[in-house]
């Protein structure tokens, strides 16, 4: 009685799989997608406050504290808040390690004779300082990408498994069919399912506290094909170092991660990622980067709700 009664909630997990692997993956991209799009509404933004500066006069930063605000002109108190914005963007660049100053440079569109278009400046950062809180910010958006990478592997490594706890390992799912009426208020069913889901959950939280190489291998062999996003993990894992460093280290920690760097190296057959020691001890990432891991954490959702969708077809 109680195996149908599991062999039930199994069956309506399977059928459900696909279904639910397509929730979750639209879920984590549209996380993506709202943090790039706030990324760009921050970078536009300081360009604004630069582009108002503009307009802020030398009279009237000079005169600043010889009148009360009272007696300012609507215009006029335009420009303090203005001038206010900056200000503000100013003390906070302040107070950021110099080296977030050093990894982007601003950027400019040129005519056809190389000469720099200045009408177009508005689009793009120029002062250093607005510069570096810019880059300083889309470091923390960059953290918060690789724990969404994260959260989705777990929650979808507890989808397959939970909907197919026989891929794992039976040494690690060991389940008493006595204890199901240890607990008398409680269906048969209910008791049974909560046994193996619980070890489940406990397998899948140890497997997330290892080495994302590890966890990100445990998980396509689930899926029974290790050549599944082979590239896309080793780019994660690369990704990984860096948020650890930015988490743990403040950044740096250039020693730790050449020594990981070479170890991903062996695994990248063929050297097709061409991964490289770093340089310096600082462990930023330039806007290029930035972006472009945003994409790869996409393509590897795209990739993963794909290959299910195919896979786990009823």
């Amino acid at each position: 009685m109680v195996k149908n009664q599991l062999k039930d909630t199994l069956n309506l997990r399977r059928k459900e799989l696909i279904k639910n692997i397509q929730i979750l993956s639209e879920q984590k991209t549209n996380i993506l997608d709202a943090i790039a799009q706030s990324c760009y509404f921050i970078e536009q933004n300081i360009c604004r406050t630069e582009s108002d500066m503009k307009i802020v006069t030398k009279e009237f930063v000079s005169n600043l504290n010889k009148r009360r605000m009272i007696e300012y002109s609507s215009e006029e108190v335009e420009q303090f808040q203005k001038l206010s914005m900056q200000s503000i963007a100013l003390e906070a660049s302040e107070l950021i390690p110099e080296e977030f100053g050093h990894l982007n440079d601003p950027n400019y569109l040129m005519d056809e004779f190389g000469n720099r278009i200045e009408t177009f400046d508005d689009f793009f950062i120029q002062n250093e300082y607005n510069l570096k809180l810019f880059t300083f910010i889309y470091h923390q958006f960059f953290i918060t990408i690789i724990a969404t990478l994260d959260d989705y592997f777990s929650q979808f490594l507890l989808l397959i498994l939970q909907a197919y706890p026989e891929k794992v390992e039976s040494k690690k799912i060991s389940i008493n069919y006595n204890d199901v009426f240890n607990f008398l208020e409680l269906g048969e069913n209910e008791n049974i399912v909560e046994l193996i889901d619980s070890q489940i959950t406990n397998h899948v939280r140890t497997l997330m506290h290892g080495k994302p190489l590890a966890y990100l291998n445990n998980l396509v062999s689930y899926l029974e094909d290790e050549k599944l996003i082979r590239l896309e993990k080793l780019t994660y894992c690369e990704m990984c170092l860096r948020r650890n460093a930015g988490v743990h280290s403040g950044w740096v920690g250039n020693q730790e991660y050449n020594h990981k760097i070479e170890e991903l190296k062996k695994v990248d057959t063929g050297n097709q990622l061409k991964f490289s020691s770093n340089e310096t001890n600082f462990l930023g990432l330039d806007i290029d980067y930035f972006k472009e891991s945003s994409e790869t954490c996409k393509q590897i959702i795209n990739t993963l709700k794909e290959y299910c969708e195919n896979k786990f077809q009823q």
